[in-house]
């Protein structure tokens, strides 16, 4: 888990290889959570015009549910100092996954309910993911942040494009139960 960095593997090239190893573990939780949050993103509004709604519906939905990814992140934070990280990590990545597939095979209501409550969830990983990086690399919080952060997020934009065939072949509705599987499969990675 946390290793000492040596002199020799603070410059360039190295040390970004060097930190991504020991920051591998919450980095694959973090792009396994951007990909998901971006999946919703995209393919909800697309799932909504699909079942009829108009563009104002698909900016209501996402309002809502960018209010709570809002929030999360506060509460998951708190709690998350005040016990367990990885603990609190595989909650909410299983609680969140748990939702966000029923979500997916549900309409209305309940099916936006649950999408807000899933991404919310999963959300909340967000600063935890941040905190356990820098614990495991003290010399160089920066840097372990722009990890679990801006390349995990950068990561998990090149992985919709993926989602997107699974949406043209099978249907958006297979997509988006995809985006729920992913946070159950990231309970691999965590500690």
């Amino acid at each position: 888990k946390k290793t000492s960095l040596r002199s020799d593997d603070t410059k360039g090239l190295k040390f970004i290889l060097h930190s991504i190893k020991i920051t591998f573990a919450p980095l694959c939780v973090a792009v396994i959570r951007d990909t998901s949050i971006q999946g919703i993103q995209f393919f909800m509004p697309i799932a909504i015009a699909i079942k009829g709604g108009t563009i104002g519906d698909v900016g209501k939905v996402l309002f809502i549910i960018m209010i709570a990814r809002s929030i999360s992140p506060l509460i998951g934070g708190y709690i998350a100092d005040r016990t367990s990280k990885s603990s609190i990590i595989f909650l909410c990545m299983a609680l969140g996954g748990a939702l966000l597939i029923p979500a997916a095979l549900l309409k209305g209501v309940i099916s936006i309910l649950l999408f807000t409550l899933g991404a919310a969830l999963i959300e909340a990983t967000t600063p935890i993911t941040g905190a356990i990086s820098q614990e495991w690399m003290p010399e160089s919080r920066a840097m372990a942040s722009s990890i679990v952060m801006g390349f995990a997020w950068g990561l998990g934009s090149l992985l919709i494009p993926p989602l997107g065939i699974i949406g043209d072949h099978l249907g958006i509705t297979w997509a988006l139960t995809v985006v729920g599987i992913l946070p159950i499969l990231s309970l691999y990675f965590v500690t």
